[in-house]
């Protein structure tokens, strides 16, 4: 399995294409070291970025994922991780997660797509007041409807909707129209953002 996804790797390597070293664990929350490894596995195979999303049981999973994040940050500040602890007790991972050294979260704007998924609008309310920048949105990810089809207005109505320039009056227009155009959309599954 290692040589395809170093293979994989070396195929895009020149491309705007991204791999992504992905392990999900639906059922456990691995031990710190275990998540390093998985990590690191993604990293040595040549992948852009290092992906782990675990169930945990307890709140001291959530911590052990949370910790084994910024462990690996520090070891490999230019490697790019996405984390998560999935379900109820997960949430907080997908909120606060940037701060530990995960650069992407996963968000829902109607049926959650993962166990877990924090809403848009709670999503927005607190990545405003611990990241900088009020801009966090950079894909919506929609299933099976021709996501290049529709992105250019969806950037452009996200972006106007965050801009922390626009008067609140305009602010406040641009996130109605927004969220209408999201409602629009049946099949949406997520909201992905970008920790700055």
């Amino acid at each position: 399995m290692k040589k395809k996804v170093k293979a994989l790797c070396q195929k895009y390597s020149n491309s705007k294409t991204k791999v992504i070293g992905s392990y999900h664990d639906f059922s456990k929350t691995p031990s710190a070291d275990e998540i390093k490894e998985r990590l690191c596995k993604a990293k040595e195979c040549g992948c852009y970025a290092g992906k782990l999303a675990c169930m945990p049981k307890t709140r001291e999973d959530v911590d052990t994922l949370l910790n084994a994040t910024a462990a690996m940050k520090e070891e490999f500040p230019d490697f790019p991780l996405i984390t998560m602890s999935m379900g109820e007790l997960g949430k907080v991972s997908r909120l606060y997660g940037g701060l530990y050294g995960s650069f992407v979260s996963f968000g829902c704007v109607s049926e959650a797509s993962a166990p877990g998924q924090v809403y848009y609008e709670t999503m927005c309310e607190v990545f405003d007041k611990i990241y900088k920048g009020n801009r966090h949105i950079i894909l919506i990810g929609f299933m099976g409807v021709g996501k290049s089809t529709i992105s250019h207005e969806l950037s452009r109505l996200a972006f106007c909707a965050r801009k922390s320039t626009l008067t609140s009056g305009l602010r406040k227009k641009k996130v109605v129209q927004f969220r209408i155009f999201l409602q629009k959309k049946e099949k949406l599954i997520s909201v992905i953002w970008k920790h700055p």
